[in-house]
């Protein structure tokens, strides 16, 4: 059985915590693009299932890709947000 624990968790926790904060920057210069979101949460969301129900089996690494999973969905909902919001305060100017 491998060994679960130590480094080899700590360092994947790190991973997916640089994939979040690629999500964020993604989110941010591709907001229209949300298929890169779906891609990221879609393999977030593999890990998460992977590491409960397979082996090499770790739980602090699927709750951590799990919630990564959430977190990238709300980026991209929230750049959604924003991207409507500014589109519709720039109609809404007056024209000079």
């Amino acid at each position: 059985m491998p060994a679960t624990g130590g480094p080899s968790e700590g360092a994947t926790v790190v991973v997916i915590a640089v994939v979040v904060g690629l999500a964020a920057f993604l989110a941010r210069r591709l907001p229209a693009q949300y298929a890169v979101g779906v891609g990221i949460t879609w393999g977030l969301v593999w890990v998460a299932v992977a590491r409960f129900t397979d082996q090499p089996q770790s739980t602090a690494v699927g709750v951590v890709a799990a919630a990564a999973a959430l977190a990238t969905v709300a980026l991209y909902l929230r750049s959604r947000a924003a991207t409507t919001a500014t589109s519709a305060t720039a109609r809404e100017l007056p024209a000079r």
